[in-house]
């Protein structure tokens, strides 16, 4: 009988659901489970706060978690509790941790919320400093709570700002933590749970790896598998598995006159922030592009850049960049920088390319799979695979170019084949919960309802929602 804690400090209905799935487990097999639930009371972090804890309390019905809470509390009574309170004069901020480390979760949790790979911390001092300060609180209380009390901690991703004071508490007090979260993104009846860094790209690489060794179907029906791929391949061009191309119409005609189309695909940068996915060889994306620009001058190279759709979400600083160097750039006749709103189809673009470059973005993974060959600029979630040719500087995109354009090049898609297939049949299946899957809008699709006894989901209610709209600071 294990003792394990399930800790929620986020209010978004799948990630909700994947803690309950696994408590239930847990209590399956006679562990004694504890949920640990502060998702109403922390409203500092990046997280999206639907229902404050006072309005849990007047209406229970605005949180449904409480309703599957109830159920467990009766049919686990002796195994199970519900924890949703925090002893405030335990909250005490003194710095018994290192401040790079209290830094770099504040930081990291800066980013997220401001959706900006850069913000000026001067202009964000009080938020800073605020977050420093629940950071330190909850972090020397959790030391205390799970201290010598678990034996197994689980959590949403880790690198959100409550979420990583919980995993530093694990680490000082030697309690073993692990993570959950989606693969990658389109995991919608399905997760996965690390026992290292949910961006730990030796780890992803291992479990991808370890997977196809041992998928028996991997190995000897190689029709399946590639049928698989061009499946996975087709919903991702088709915008059926990711939401972002959806809106694009205009078709991408190849200019003549030019030997080679070298496309770059942005990826958010923001994220690879706070993913640990941000390589130091590498300056911000907008200067690798100025460089490359420099790069293929006067080299019979026509090339576009595809900034990210996303980036219509991320921080106006950064949509600004973006179109000024748009603009600068406007009279060279062999480069074209293509917006985030602009519908020109990032596929046409993909399948004109003789050449892909990317700094992490999956799109990159696709060049590959097509025959693409693909420079990788940095890191990227699938580091650790044999996914591409990686570029350690300016200089040595330009010998790596040289290199994947000549006649004997050919692109390895073996580590990309093995990647899929574990996209596509790995991963946790929820266990008891009911999936519902008949959903129409892409955004549905990506993130689905699941039901625990009958009809009872995490989901807030959308009239909660609504009233957030209007009364932000009082729901």
């Amino acid at each position: 009988m294990k003792r394990i804690l399930v800790a929620i400090f986020n209010q978004e209905h799948w990630h909700q659901s994947v803690a309950i799935d696994l408590a239930i487990s847990h209590l399956k097999k006679q562990d004694v489970v504890t949920i640990l639930d502060y998702s109403n009371l922390l409203h500092r972090s990046s997280h999206k706060v639907y229902v404050s804890n006072t309005t849990k309390k007047v209406f229970p019905s605005s949180y449904p978690i409480l309703q599957i809470v109830t159920r467990l509390k009766k049919e686990y009574k002796n195994i199970f509790s519900y924890v949703d309170e925090i002893p405030l004069n335990l909250l005490v901020s003194r710095k018994n941790i290192s401040s790079k480390k209290v830094y770099d979760a504040v930081f990291k949790d800066l980013v997220s919320e401001t959706k900006s790979y850069n913000p000026d911390i001067k202009s964000f001092e009080d938020k800073f400093r605020i977050k420093e300060t629940d950071f330190l609180k909850l972090y020397n209380f959790l030391i205390k709570y799970v201290d010598s009390k678990f034996d197994l901690v689980y959590t949403y991703n880790g690198r959100f700002l409550y979420e990583r004071a919980l995993w530093e508490a694990c680490l000082k007090t030697k309690i073993p933590i692990k993570f959950h979260d989606r693969f990658v993104l389109g995991w919608n009846d399905k997760y996965w749970v690390w026992e290292s860094s949910v961006h730990d790209t030796k780890y992803r690489a291992e479990v991808v790896r370890n997977f196809s060794k041992s998928s028996e179907l991997y190995a000897k029906n190689n029709n399946k598998v590639n049928h698989r791929v061009e499946k996975w391949v087709k919903a991702r061009e088709n915008s059926i598995s990711q939401p972002y191309t959806s809106n694009q119409k205009i078709g991408f005609i190849r200019p003549d006159g030019y030997k080679y189309l070298v496309s770059f695909y942005t990826s958010s940068e923001d994220e690879l922030i706070y993913s640990n996915l941000k390589s130091l060889d590498w300056p911000s994306q907008g200067k690798t592009v100025e460089r490359l620009i420099k790069l293929f001058q006067k080299k019979n190279i026509y090339f576009v850049v595809r900034v990210h759709p996303n980036l219509q979400h991320k921080s106006e600083s950064t949509q600004i960049y973006w179109s000024k160097l748009k603009k600068s750039v406007s009279e060279l006749d062999n480069v074209k920088i293509i917006l985030p709103l602009d519908k020109v189809k990032s596929y046409d673009l993909l399948n004109s390319s003789d050449v892909v470059i990317t700094s992490g973005s999956t799109i990159g993974l696709e060049a590959v799979l097509r025959g693409k060959p693909m420079l990788l600029l940095g890191k990227s979630l699938y580091d650790g695979l044999d996914i591409g040719v990686k570029c350690k500087n300016i200089n040595d995109v330009e010998t790596k170019f040289l290199k994947v354009t000549s006649p004997d090049f050919r692109v390895n898609k073996q580590d990309a084949i093995s990647y899929i297939n574990f996209l596509e049949l790995g991963g946790i299946k929820f266990q008891n919960g009911k999936i519902d899957l008949k959903t129409k809008s892409i955004n549905q699709v990506l993130d689905p309802n699941v039901y625990f006894y009958g009809n009872l989901t995490t989901r807030i209610p959308k009239w909660v929602k609504i009233l957030n709209r209007f009364f932000p600071k009082n729901i």
